[in-house]
């Protein structure tokens, strides 16, 4: 454990707890945030499994139903608190937030080890495993625990849950046993690069009953919730249109796998999740596609510029374009567009402003990439995580991350096939798994 990510748990103040979370009860309190007055208002309670003693907080007995907490505001927090009866005025929790194994510390691994260890306290890295040595080398530097057998690591008994950031071709495997091990998981997306294997670890989470939260962080940012709720809401009516513009700065270098189907399987099925978060399951969906800048795309049979149209289950209409370049920066917009209104969302400028003169308005160029733009969605993807862990219900579960890459193989069919596809249809004859490799997450 990083010497100052304990030493932090360690100077955390003083909690108010629910006197009815009675005598050495170990419950988790899923709390939302509420700015005024900086409490935490209770929202659920229930009893889970002892977990080992790390940080002990003093509280006065009272009456209150709400747990006063200082500190960073975050959106949401999971506590886990043992109550012990002491003799004295003041009694003593034990907080634990749950402790993780990290597979795999490359781009995403490490980004994830960044976010939780700054910004979530109800979850822990407490071990990486990595199979490479400079990037085990990098998570030693920082002062995690490292192992070269990931295996190892998801058998460790004081671990809850496993967070599988490695290359997707190691995500099943590693979905598999970390259920048979009855850890709670976190993978990235996409679960496998087939659908036979993507089957075969679902299959296994259902048969151990353990959580499965896939990496559809874009589900947990601020603004799509927003747009969701827009939606849920009745705001705009009966849903007609959506639209999803998704354009990275740049192509990936020159080392990045590229492959047939590449552009959707590995970038546009966030935008094919979103389209589903936001209206349902998709009903029929047709791509075109092209290499029209990219040579490494090219030479590999992959695209680089895309349009999907969708049409939806409730008879809603979809138009989603994806890019590999945009000179203004990260370029990400959604609108849906109703019987009685409109909800969208803007790209997040980056720091700087708008200039307004007689020669006409400039305003700052977008963020540069995905770290920046969806920061507070990782955010709350693993405090929501730290939910699951402790016995909530994922907000992005296996079954979504295998619509979404039905969806993804649908498009690469349309687009080589120029015809259209009725997602149900493919869905039941798509027997045959595709033998592509799918780039790490």
């Amino acid at each position: 454990m990083p010497a100052d990510h304990a030493e932090a748990r360690a100077s955390r103040p003083e909690v108010t707890p629910d006197p009815a979370v009675g005598s050495r009860a170990l419950a988790s309190l899923t709390s939302s945030w509420s700015r005024k007055g900086r409490r935490w208002n209770v929202s659920r309670q229930r009893v889970v499994r002892p977990v080992p003693d790390r940080c002990q907080l003093a509280w006065s007995p009272a009456t209150s139903s709400q747990l006063r907490i200082t500190g960073r505001p975050i959106a949401e927090i999971n506590l886990r608190l043992l109550h012990t009866v002491a003799p004295s005025a003041y009694s003593t929790f034990v907080v634990a937030p749950a402790r993780a194994a990290l597979l795999g510390y490359g781009r995403i691994g490490s980004l994830h080890a960044l976010t939780i260890r700054e910004h979530v306290p109800s979850l822990s890295v407490d071990v990486v495993a990595e199979p490479q040595p400079s990037s085990r080398a990098a998570a030693a530097e920082l002062g995690y625990a490292t192992d070269r057998d990931w295996r190892a690591v998801i058998h460790r008994p004081d671990i809850d849950a496993v967070l599988i950031a490695s290359a997707t071709e190691m995500h099943p495997a590693q979905v598999i046993a970390a259920a048979a091990a009855g850890k709670a998981i976190f993978c990235e997306k996409p679960i496998a690069s087939s659908l036979a294997a993507t089957d075969a670890a679902l299959q296994a989470v259902a048969q151990r009953q353990v959580p499965l939260q896939v990496g559809f962080q874009r589900r947990f940012d601020p603004s799509l919730t927003a747009v969701r709720d827009g939606i849920t809401g009745g705001h705009i009516g009966r849903p007609l249109l959506l639209r999803i513009s998704a354009r990275d700065p740049e192509p990936p270098p020159a080392w990045y796998l590229r492959f047939p189907g590449g552009l959707y399987v590995d970038s546009a099925i966030h935008d094919l999740d979103t389209a589903r978060y936001l209206l349902g399951d998709v009903a029929e969906i047709s791509s075109i596609g092209a290499a029209s800048f990219d040579p490494y795309a090219a030479a590999a049979g992959d695209i680089d510029t895309a349009v999907t149209l969708l049409r939806f289950g409730n008879g809603a209409l979809g138009a989603l374009d994806n890019c590999r370049i945009s000179a203004s920066g990260f370029d990400q917009r959604i609108e849906v567009h109703g019987t009685a209104g409109t909800v969208a969302t803007t790209n997040m400028a980056a720091a700087g402003a708008t200039l307004a003169t007689a020669s006409g308005i400039r305003h700052p160029r977008n963020v540069d990439f995905f770290t920046d733009r969806y920061a507070a969605a990782y955010v709350n993807q693993f405090t929501s995580f730290a939910a699951v862990v402790a016995g909530g219900d994922p907000q992005a579960t296996g079954a979504d991350a295998r619509a979404a890459f039905v969806l993804a193989l649908a498009s690469e069919v349309s687009r080589a096939e120029h015809r259209p596809i009725d997602v149900a249809a493919f869905t039941a004859q798509l027997t045959v798994p595709s033998q592509h490799p799918v780039a790490a997450s």
